[in-house]
């Protein structure tokens, strides 16, 4: 055995190190979480956020989040299984309506440029309190993809209004970096859970709803 592992799988082991891994027994990985339970987690995970995960992701939410052991394959399967059940909802005319969870006022800003101006030189920049959808500062200028400037539209409106809020969503565009560190090192020395780097999000454009549904109603404003 020594001389096997040696030659072909380059592993060196002393005799007393192939018995004492003999003694205590070779077998492959058990252990593995129940199917039903499996199964919950993930109609729990697709009812929210997780309906926008791939398989691979979804098994790493599993292992991650909820401490469930489970093959990858298996993950795949069931989640399959539940995209086919929630198909046959929506066939059926049995849709979930999109929630949207908040804290109160100054829970969560959302920030976002408006770039339908942009061919007349107008690049507007904007931020909404998500629960009481009051715009925190709406700023139109030569430009909204500096960095810079959209970090002194966070800085003016943080001073003027002497808060800071609990999180802030933005989209991974890079003039959203330095806002972002901004906003974690004003809130590092918070105890609550969105706590420093947790205190800013990174979102796709199209999902950030509160913002987005904002610009849809000024551009129906003219």
């Amino acid at each position: 055995i020594l001389d096997m592992l040696r030659t072909n799988h380059d592993v060196s082991l002393s005799m007393r190190s192939l018995k004492s891994h003999l003694k205590e027994g070779l077998h492959r990985r058990g252990n593995y979480s129940p199917l039903p339970e499996v199964r919950r987690a993930i109609m729990t995970e697709l009812r929210g956020p997780g309906q926008l995960f791939g398989y691979w992701t979804m098994w790493q939410v599993l292992k991650q989040k909820h401490n469930l052991r489970v093959k990858r394959d298996v993950v795949m399967r069931l989640r399959e299984t539940a995209v086919e059940e929630e198909l046959e909802d929506r066939q059926r005319r049995k849709n979930l309506r999109k929630s949207y969870h908040y804290m109160g006022p100054n829970y969560i800003w959302h920030v976002d440029g408006y770039d339908k101006l942009k061919p007349f030189g107008l690049a507007i920049s904007g931020c909404i309190d998500g629960f009481s959808r009051r715009m925190m500062w709406l700023v139109c200028g030569s430009t909204n993809n500096n960095p810079s400037i959209i970090a002194q539209h966070y800085i003016n409106c943080v001073k003027s209004l002497g808060v800071i809020p609990m999180r802030l969503r933005t989209d991974p565009g890079t003039e959203n970096g330095t806002v972002a560190a901004i906003q974690c090192t004003l809130r590092h020395a918070h105890t609550d859970y969105y706590a420093g780097s947790s205190s800013h999000s990174y979102g796709s454009s199209t999902g950030n709803q509160r913002i987005e549904s904002w610009w849809s109603f000024f551009r129906r404003g003219r």
